[in-house]
Formats: structure tokens, sequence, C-alpha cells
């Protein structure tokens, strides 16, 4: 009889795939920040600076702590992390969500690999697209010190990016 009864668990058996995911992404993404702003300062350094040779991962990062200090090398986290709260949390919540539909539609059976392959493809698609935003904000929170000083924006945050980025066309 129990298995003949919807599961229930209400709002926080709903939230707990989304909450759970989101977190796991925004920290992953505290931590892997210095390494994707390193390189894409290091792309960056090679369109801007052709012919020269692109300086390695370790002496990037040491050269931005020594000029511009230890919290250059988190410049732009605040993007990341409104990407990761916004992506992280919609894909995986989503991919949950849209997964236990299935397995209800095909009466509480495992759904075929079609299927999963589906629901990854419908949640990271919603997912990206309210997340790329942030993605702007974070590339340009991360390289605009790197543009000659007559062309930077000086963005402050990622609100910053955000304002100035719908005022002007580019």
């Amino acid at each position: 009889m129990a298995g003949n009864k919807k599961s229930g668990g209400g709002f926080a058996k709903t939230a707990e795939p989304f909450v759970c995911g989101g977190s796991a992404a925004t920290f992953a993404s505290c931590i892997i920040h210095p390494i994707d702003l390193a390189k894409v300062r290091m792309q960056l350094f090679g369109q801007l600076n052709p012919g020269k040779p692109v300086p390695s991962f370790p002496n990037l990062l040491k050269s931005m702590i020594k000029n511009e200090g230890i919290t250059s090398i988190y410049k732009g986290v605040d993007a990341a992390i409104g990407r990761q709260m916004v992506y992280g949390t919609a894909r995986i919540g989503l991919h949950r969500t849209f997964s236990d539909m299935l397995v209800q539609w095909n009466d509480g059976k495992p759904v075929n690999f079609g299927m999963k392959t589906l629901s990854g493809m419908a949640s990271g698609s919603i997912a990206v697209c309210i997340g790329t935003p942030f993605d702007i904000a974070l590339v340009r929170l991360q390289s605009d010190s790197m543009a000659p000083e007559s062309e930077r924006r000086n963005y402050k945050n990622v609100f910053d990016v955000s304002a100035k980025f719908t005022i002007y066309t580019e």
C-alpha cells in the first residue's frame, strides 16, 4: 500500500538537490578560481602580446600577487559564485527533478540511458541559458586589468559589470 502512495517530503525534499548541487558547485568554483583566472589571463596574454612567450602558470600567479596583491587572484570570484549559484544549482537540481519525473512516467521503473541523456541535456540547456550572463561578467572581471588603461572599464564587481554591460553597446 505504501508503494502506491506518492512519495512525500515536501519542500525540503524538492529543494535538496538544488541546495546540495549549488553549494557543491559554488565551493568548487571558489577553490578553482585562481586557476581559472590564470587560464584566462594566459589566453589573453598570447592575444595581446603576439610573439612574446606566454608566462607559465606559477609565474603569472606570482606576478599578479606581487603587482596587484593577494586578492588579485580572486578577481571576479563574485561572478564565479553568482554563476554557480544559478548555473550549478539549476543544472544539478533540474537534472534530479527531470529524472524523478521520468521515473514516475515510467511507472517507478528505472529509465534507460537515452532518457537519462535527455534529462541531462534539458537541465544543462536551461541552466546554461540562465548562467551565461554571469560567465560574461566573470571573463570581463578577470580580463579588465589586462586591457590598455585607456580601454579599461575598471569594474568593481559583478553588479558593476552587469550595469555597464547593459549601458554600452559593443
